[in-house]
């Protein structure tokens, strides 16, 4: 396995300083750098302004109150499209004034409009609210100036970033469908959801605003971790699940079994048990799609960085071998890369009943 440097999300909430030099360091922006600049991805955040209901602030009522009494669930992005819906009518940035009037931003946006995963996939349609109030930080490996792991596919290099990015799109985009909330912690400004084999080699991935991703790994991981955290308490209390998905493709040539066998990499109690989750999910997946096949995925324990010192539980998902012939015929099919973004929110959505919020995170010792 290529050293994981995992990490890299964008500002949720538009309004720091770091984001306004963001945005100046993006003048030139096309919409998946403005996309980028804004921040965490979903589906009520990205919507055209949806139609809202008036209701007037009783005496003690929050913001929570008043979704709640038009049917909206009070999920981070539904609070943060009040807020923004009624700016200027707040006292000091989220109070309510009793017996004023504020429009409560209609719950359930269907569509909505992501350029960052390119013209053939950028409109998203709600498939169901089944992950609402979950945030997902998804980090493929890698990016900017470190390729990761390089294999040689038909004369042509093979990438572990490029390979990982669109895999992490495919997933992103799922989640969002299914009603979370995204954070894509590496991000292509140019690089949409590639229906292609060859996914050529570029250097331009960035970090939150479009930060550039540093050469040096040890500040590479540090910067990840610090922006997954800080993103992990300006979501605090309001998200019911927040997670860590990294993705990275092994480099292993030898592997016993040459099939794509997803495997895990944790080192939490609870991330075991979110890998076991997946786990299972790719297992029953592989018994429908391929009878007899069988499916020998692990999950191993592994002290990597990122793992280690991320609030939310996070579990790194090895793709593949980069180097493996048969594996590389099977990561350069864009149908086989959406499948496994497919049978990892499989896993999530069978398991979608629990309830872990911020008592899933490990304790803040670092």
């Amino acid at each position: 396995m290529a050293s994981p440097s995992t990490f890299r999300a964008p500002a949720t909430s538009g309004w720091s300083a770091a984001l306004a030099a963001a945005l100046v360091l993006l003048a030139a922006a096309s919409p998946a750098r403005a996309q980028m600049a804004r921040g965490a991805l979903s589906l009520e955040s990205a919507a055209d302004p949806p139609s809202s209901t008036i209701l007037e602030a009783g005496r003690g009522d929050g913001i929570w109150d008043l979704l709640v009494r038009a049917g909206v669930r009070p999920t981070p992005s539904a609070i943060r499209a009040f807020e923004s819906r009624n700016r200027g009518r707040l006292m000091h940035g989220n109070q309510l004034v009793a017996g004023r009037s504020y429009h409560v931003p209609a719950a359930g946006s269907r569509v909505a409009t992501f350029p960052i995963f390119g013209p053939e996939y950028e409109r998203v349609k709600r498939r169901s609210s089944r992950l609402a109030g979950q945030v997902y930080y998804v980090v493929s490996g890698h990016g900017g100036p470190d390729p990761g792991s390089i294999g040689r596919y038909r004369g042509r290099p093979l990438p572990e970033d490029e390979v990982a990015y669109d895999v992490a799109l495919r997933l992103a985009r799922r989640l969002i469908q299914e009603g979370a909330t995204v954070h894509l912690i590496v991000k292509d400004p140019d690089d949409g959801i590639r229906d292609a084999t060859h996914l050529p080699l570029d250097h331009d991935e960035v970090y939150t605003g479009g930060k550039r991703i540093p050469l040096d790994q040890l500040r590479r991981l540090r910067e990840r971790v610090r922006d997954i955290n800080r993103l992990y308490r300006k979501h605090g209390g309001a998200a019911t699940v927040q997670r860590v998905l990294a993705l990275h493709v092994d480099a292993r040539s030898h592997r016993r079994n040459p099939e794509i066998d997803v495997h895990f990499l944790v080192d939490s109690r609870r991330g075991r048990r979110l890998a076991n989750e997946l786990r299972a999910a790719f297992r029953e997946r592989y018994a429908r799609a391929q009878p007899g096949r069988g499916y020998d995925g692990t999950v191993e324990t592994r002290g990597l960085y990122v793992l280690r010192n991320t609030r939310p539980v996070a579990v790194l998902i090895e793709l593949g071998d980069i180097r493996n012939p048969r594996d590389q015929v099977r990561l350069t099919r864009p149908g086989n890369r959406q499948a496994v973004a497919d049978w990892i929110v499989d896993g999530l959505l069978k398991n979608s009943h629990r309830r872990s919020g911020p008592s899933e995170a490990r304790p803040a010792s670092h």
